[in-house]
């Protein structure tokens, strides 16, 4: 990213890139020697000019700006530079949980209870995404949809943050992602949204799931030599019983996990709230 001399961003370095757009660790001036270190979020100069991306950057920044809650990602506002959007978020300090569990993996088995503590915060912060409403009061029906454990960013404080609602769907969302295209990371989509019917908040009680899973286990609950063979165990169900990877978990994560993992999503959890009382139960 070319910074501009009308903006207030100082780029420091960037952090990656993603499909759609680069990240950058920036610097954000202000007045009396005002700083504060952010994160920039910039279209890629290939999908810059792309009306119907365009689009969906902004419905992200405008869904994102109505979420406020200390387990979710924040976001500050949309700037225009040399051309490109940005998303302009709160820098966490820290490490995405899938980074983290792995280091603390080479010490032995991850703690249950800390996992589970770190997920109900989690969820605790999906449930307000749930319930987010828009202007006239009416349910939003927001499903994030890309839940995993590199979209969750853990602080130096041990605060987790759930990030990344860039293909978050929402019942009245005016721009839609384009017919046929299928959304999110394959190991941790729910059957029905590989099937791609309507999905709902149940697709991110699967993700959750699979986040819990693959955290205890630094495995994958349907494991596959090809993303057509990871497809078809998803469909039918079960996963790998996790107890194969720990038999030292406790029956209520094992039955929580059975629950999540439902290929019938009538038959999962009913809530995130529901998630984070059962994962604090077990922290």
């Amino acid at each position: 990213m070319q910074e501009s001399p009308g903006s207030r961003l100082e780029v420091v370095r960037k952090l990656g890139s993603g499909g759609m757009a680069d990240v950058y660790l920036c610097r954000l001036g202000g007045a009396g020697g005002f700083s504060k270190r952010v994160v920039a979020k910039v279209v890629r100069p290939e999908h810059a000019r792309d009306p119907h991306f365009a689009a969906m950057f902004m419905e992200e920044a405008r869904l994102s700006a109505r979420l406020s809650h200390p387990n979710l990602i924040q976001v500050f506002g949309v700037e225009e530079i040399g051309g490109r959007l940005v998303l302009v978020m709160e820098y966490v300090d820290g490490l995405s949980l899938g980074r983290l569990v792995a280091l603390a993996r080479q010490d032995g088995p991850v703690p249950e209870k800390h996992v589970a503590g770190l997920l109900a915060d989690v969820a605790r912060g999906l449930a307000a995404a749930h319930a987010l409403t828009g202007d006239d009061g009416s349910p939003l029906g927001l499903v994030h949809r890309d839940i995993s454990l590199d979209n969750i960013l853990v602080s130096r404080d041990g605060v987790p943050k759930l990030i990344d609602f860039g293909i978050a769907r929402a019942a009245g969302r005016s721009v839609r992602t384009r017919t046929g295209v299928v959304k999110g990371k394959l190991q941790y989509m729910a059957p029905e949204q590989l099937d791609g019917v309507a999905i709902d908040h149940r697709a991110d009680l699967y993700a959750m799931g699979v986040t819990l899973y693959k955290a205890l286990a630094g495995a994958n609950p349907f494991p596959g030599e090809t993303e057509r063979e990871v497809w078809r165990k998803r469909m039918i169900g079960p996963p790998v019983p996790i107890a194969e990877h720990r038999p030292d978990l406790s029956p209520r994560t094992l039955r929580l996990l059975e629950r999540l993992l439902e290929v019938d999503r009538d038959a999962r959890l009913g809530s995130a709230a529901d998630l984070a009382d059962e994962l604090e139960a077990i922290a």
